[in-house]
């Protein structure tokens, strides 16, 4: 699920100064351990990529979209706006590139079912409120999942789980994210449409994009950016509890893109 990002620009004298971008905490979006991401405010975003003329705006950005009391997430965009007057429309596109090196990966998973509120597995710590946010809507449920082993191989071959969760509507999924404590402190997001939920079968495939964090942890190694993730699930519940398998594919392109309006005035 996409979210609206707002941006602001600072401009003086026709030439930018300053940007600035609001994460949101919508029910959408998610967080990742515990309750600590409650509010959010403007942080700064470098505007040195970005191109303002009487014609548009152009460039690359790079949106801080998790907020305080997180690791830094960054999503990297490129814009092209086309201008009339003091308006503004056009593109935004994102690109994550293919990473060679990762052989497909098969593990156990096991999950269960949230009725009431959004939640996220954190295997080693004893289930309390701090992990419950998000009242849900009528109708949705949370799935929690635990995908055992199922991040990209750290140091000495540890490969770290991966926590997803995911909200579904009754016909379709509408949100997920996942955290992945010892692979990276990051907000981790998950697209989950092409996945299913059939009675009591789990089955489909979701496209996970990890991110490093601001403590040095890199999602791609030596490279800057986030790492896509191809993750089929097949796992069914009973008695509250999902079990089950799944299997990964790191390293895969992923691309998106979508739609940027905006206009320009005085400050207020």
């Amino acid at each position: 699920v996409r979210m609206p990002i707002p941006l602001s620009l600072r401009v003086r004298d026709g030439r930018l100064q300053t940007g600035a971008v609001f994460p949101s905490t919508g029910r959408e979006v998610g967080q990742v351990y515990t309750t600590s991401r409650t509010t959010d405010f403007w942080r700064d975003v470098p505007v040195e990529s970005l191109k303002l003329s009487d014609q548009g705006l152009s460039g690359s950005v790079h949106l801080d979209v998790v907020g305080e009391a997180l690791p830094t997430t960054y999503i990297g965009l490129e814009l092209k706006l086309a201008r009339q007057g003091d308006a503004f429309e056009g593109t935004w596109h994102r690109n994550v590139p293919a990473k060679d090196g990762y052989a497909e990966q098969t593990g156990p998973l096991t999950g269960g079912v949230d009725a009431e509120y959004r939640s996220t597995p954190t295997p080693w710590i004893a289930p309390d409120a701090r992990h419950r946010y998000h009242k849900l809507e009528e109708g949705q449920r949370c799935i929690t999942l635990t995908l055992m082993g199922a991040m990209p191989p750290r140091s000495k071959g540890e490969r770290p789980l991966l926590s997803l969760n995911l909200v579904h509507d009754g016909k379709t999924f509408v949100a997920g994210s996942g955290g992945a404590f010892r692979f990276s402190q990051g907000w981790h997001e998950v697209e989950a449409s092409d996945l299913r939920l059939n009675g009591n079968l789990l089955q489909g495939t979701a496209t996970v994009i990890a991110h490093g964090d601001n403590f040095r942890t890199s999602a791609r190694g030596e490279e800057n950016g986030p790492l896509a993730g191809r993750i089929t699930l097949n796992a069914v519940l009973e008695n509250g509890k999902f079990t089950g398998e799944y299997t990964v594919k790191w390293g895969i392109p992923y691309t998106a893109e979508g739609t940027v309006t905006g206009s320009i005035g005085p400050l207020p």
